[in-house]
């Protein structure tokens, strides 16, 4: 099975060193290819946790906390961009920063509804969660 760097199982709720009681949707490991677009960067980059609310990206793009940016993540061949049109930037390490959903389109929040319920249901299979498990590239 796939472990990301925090040693989870794709697709496991993610462990936090953030009180319990702050965290309002539960994250699941993933490994999920993402363009990041800001006002002072753009770049490509990975979702290693993702929830209804937010997300934990690795990226070579330098962030500060306080910065907006769309996100784009690629997880279907031939579909079009799972799209957050503003996300804020929480936290910000040297290569992983924490993401905060700010806006998203119906539709788009729908199918982030979608992917979610499919990453939970392969995290009770047993199943590993990265792009290629919804049809996306790996390579």
């Amino acid at each position: 099975m796939s472990h990301d760097v925090t040693g989870l199982e794709k697709g496991e709720p993610a462990a936090t060193t953030e009180p319990a009681q702050r965290r309002k949707h539960v994250r699941y490991a993933v490994e999920l290819p993402c363009r990041l677009i800001g006002e002072r960067f753009g770049g490509r980059g990975a979702i290693t946790d993702l929830s209804f609310g937010g997300c934990r990206v690795e990226t070579d793009a330098a962030m500060t906390p306080g910065e907006y940016l769309r996100l784009e993540m690629d997880f279907v061949v031939r579909s079009h961009p799972l799209v957050i049109d503003l996300a804020v930037v929480r936290w910000a390490g040297r290569k992983v920063s924490g993401l905060e959903i700010i806006r998203i389109e119906p539709v788009q929040q729908e199918r982030l509804r979608l992917l979610l319920r499919y990453i939970e249901r392969d995290h009770a299979l047993g199943a590993v969660t990265d792009s290629a498990a919804y049809g996306g590239s790996t390579a």
